[in-house]
């Protein structure tokens, strides 16, 4: 289960992009399974990844999360985590993760380093593995090749390869060109997440067991690059923000089709669940999107539902106040 930071879903290949950001991940799932209107549930990781791990519109520590069950169930599990706010979290929720990695500059190299390795270490068991990517989140500091993959090569303006200017960006100093610079770099960091996930897959293939693996990749939320003239994310509840990625590849990549259906990343908890064979715990608020790729098609739900909050509470994930709701 990959999730990566900031990923916005009209920034993928599979999702109409064309650049080309994402070809490993498009070829990976291109026999898989896309929802086509998958919907964060807040636009910042603190909500929105506790509401993804509890299946809960307001997750709090008291609510178990999808990896008490797995762990119940005796299967090897593991975490690899760039972002101080969701590590945190995990470690105030007590998520029950056999093992849990993360690191001060755990960028996306290092994170797979790490999970090919975990990888190779438990060749002979089921598994579980969560992984999250923070690369394509600010500060944009691109390897050697991407921070001019995308770039206009007469570009001399005032933002260079390492970009960190949050508030310069939404100053209204920059021009058009400046903009595009900015934008140009997050699809260079998109792209070397890309790459990394590439080997991941690899070492599932030469292992074998790649064809046994459910594979599923999400966001917790996405980035907003002025369509709406902001730059960043957690400041409103445009598409930008809240429409991300959601695809999974099943075991053999046995299917392909694309979901209409609007879903929820509530729903991610019990649909990892009931692929792994294991019960779903009752209480939560998602539910599992296996009926439909059984061809058992529920009814769609009447509304999705998002929240804007002003402050969180990064031990618990629960917004201290609510600013805004659809």
């Amino acid at each position: 289960f990959i999730t990566i930071d900031c990923r916005r879903a009209d920034h993928v290949g599979a999702y109409g992009y064309e650049r080309p950001t994402t070809p490993s991940i498009d070829a990976l799932f291109r026999d898989g399974v896309r929802f086509d209107h998958a919907y964060s549930n807040a636009p910042m990781t603190i909500p929105s990844l506790p509401q993804i791990f509890t299946s809960a519109v307001f997750p709090q520590p008291s609510l178990a999360t999808f990896v008490q069950p797995i762990a119940a169930a005796g299967i090897p599990n593991a975490a690899l985590v760039n972002n101080v706010w969701l590590v945190l979290w995990l470690a105030r929720a007590n998520v029950p993760f056999d093992k849990l990695i993360s690191g001060g500059d755990y960028m996306a190299q290092k994170l797979t380093d790490d999970a090919v390795a975990w990888l190779k270490d438990h060749h002979d068991t089921r598994f579980a593995l969560y992984l999250h990517y923070l690369d394509a989140h600010t500060p944009y500091r691109a390897p050697e090749g991407y921070a001019h993959m995308f770039a206009d090569p007469k570009y001399r303006g005032p933002v260079s390869d390492n970009f960190d200017d949050v508030d310069g960006a939404n100053s209204g100093r920059f021009d058009a060109a400046d903009k595009q610079r900015v934008l140009d770099l997050y699809d260079g960091q998109v792209r070397f997440i890309d790459d990394q996930i590439a080997r991941l897959v690899a070492e599932l293939k030469e292992s074998g067991r790649l064809d046994r693996t459910v594979i599923v990749l999400s966001a917790d939320h996405g980035e907003e690059l002025w369509d709406h003239g902001k730059f960043f994310h957690g400041q409103s509840l445009y598409d930008e923000l809240l429409h991300v990625p959601w695809m999974i590849r099943l075991p053999g990549g046995r299917v392909a089709m694309r979901v209409a259906q609007p879903v929820s990343l509530l729903d991610l908890a019990p649909t990892l669940l009931e692929m792994l064979g294991i019960e779903v715990p009752t209480g939560i608020q998602g539910r599992s999107v296996v009926p439909t790729l059984d061809e058992r098609q529920e009814a769609p739900r009447a509304a999705i539902y998002a929240e804007k909050v002003a402050t969180v509470n990064p031990a618990t994930g629960a917004p201290s106040s609510l600013k805004r709701a659809l």
